[in-house]
């Protein structure tokens, strides 16, 4: 599998592993428990947690799609980026105030604190029904990649394919119906 990548490349994703690993050990050795963890603390500066919540939004399809169409001439990536910006800084500026002031760690805590549990299994089912259809996006735009290397793969790739698209589909259709009363 390696014959395909030269030594410098190999290199360069051990070297990318250790800064992954070291720098994950340098700045989690002062955590102390899951919360603090995955809230930092709550020592991040208001700008770097919308930052984040921006950068968490980018996937590798927006990455490579988006500088494609705006060199064709359609800006519309562009025009959502910035529309993206201003809301990370209305998120910052209004929403992660209350997060902090309500002691809420998801959109979740805190719609149920303020609306109850149904609105926030609710607005849970919305968004797993909206990760389901990303991901039959990102599964064909794979898809697509896939049939490039086509004369490449062999049945066992093209089974192995099939097995990850069926098993995602139909365990995020499952915890869909489980979790998702609407009654």
């Amino acid at each position: 599998m390696l014959a395909q990548y030269s030594f410098v490349d190999v290199m360069v994703f051990i070297i990318y592993a250790l800064i992954l690993v070291i720098s994950g050990w340098w700045v989690n050795r002062s955590v102390n428990s899951s919360r603090d963890f995955f809230l930092a603390g709550k020592q991040m500066p208001m700008w770097v947690v919308a930052i984040s919540i921006l950068a968490t939004s980018q996937s590798a399809a927006t990455f490579l799609g988006g500088p494609d169409q705006g060199y064709r001439g359609n800006l519309t990536y562009l025009a959502t980026n910035i529309g993206a910006f201003i809301a990370a800084m209305i998120v910052a500026r209004w929403l992660i105030p209350l997060f902090y002031a309500r002691n809420a760690s998801t959109v979740y805590q805190l719609l149920q604190q303020r609306f109850g549990e149904g609105l926030k299994q609710r607005a849970g089912c919305v968004y797993l029904f909206g990760r389901l259809f990303a991901s039959g996006a990102r599964l064909y735009i794979a898809a697509i990649a896939s049939g490039v290397f086509k004369s490449s793969l062999s049945a066992a790739s093209y089974s192995s394919i099939y097995f990850l698209n069926a098993s995602t589909n139909e365990s995020s259709t499952s915890l869909a119906s489980k979790f998702c009363n609407f009654s």
